[in-house]
């Protein structure tokens, strides 16, 4: 029984622990320190399993629970930091994209909306100003019609009747004016 525990005392607290302590270290990796946990297991399945004082009092299950636990948990452990770590790239990788997409289309938008607003505001402000400007040329232009039909009415009734005064009665406007249609 004393050698049991000898051997119990030399394989988890010497050799695994060393092994374990490597390996947090960054000395050796993961795949290497199972490596050297199954090779224990077979020496000791070589050297002492097979012993009935060995199988009765319970090493070889302790040895074989002692050994996979270990692993086990190392890799349990390995896996939860790879898993973190890709989680954490992929979700930032996620979120930069979808982002840029987000913010590419709501620019998009905001610059249809914005144009359209413009171009609409834009179109009656000229569409007005045009308006304008083409009504009064052509009330411009109906005036200077009006004064071209004016003076030569004043013109004519002017060559029948030979009197400024009277052209101004008949027509009734100001002397000044027919004076000036002369």
């Amino acid at each position: 029984m004393e050698n049991m525990k000898a051997l119990q005392t030399l394989i988890f607290d010497d050799i695994i622990n060393i092994i374990n302590k490597n390996q947090v270290l960054g000395n050796i990796t993961s795949a290497d320190a199972n490596k050297l946990r199954g090779l224990i297991q077979k020496l000791y399945n070589h050297l002492y399993s097979h012993y009935k004082e060995f199988i009765e009092g319970g090493l070889n299950d302790m040895m074989e629970d002692g050994l996979v636990l270990e692993a086990d948990i190392l890799e349990a452990e390995l896996t939860e930091k790879i898993t973190k770590r890709v989680t954490e790239q992929v979700t930032q990788e996620v979120t930069e994209q979808v982002t840029r997409e987000v913010t590419e289309q709501v620019t998009q938008e905001v610059t249809e909306q914005v144009t359209q607003e413009v171009t609409e505001q834009v179109t009656q402000e000229v569409t007005e100003q045009v308006t304008k400007e083409l009504t009064e040329q052509m009330i411009l232009q109906e005036d200077e019609r009006v004064n071209q039909v004016e003076n030569d009415m004043i013109r004519r009734l002017y060559s029948k009747l030979n009197d400024i005064k009277q052209v101004a009665e008949l027509v009734e406007f100001p002397l000044e004016k027919v004076q000036k249609a002369l």
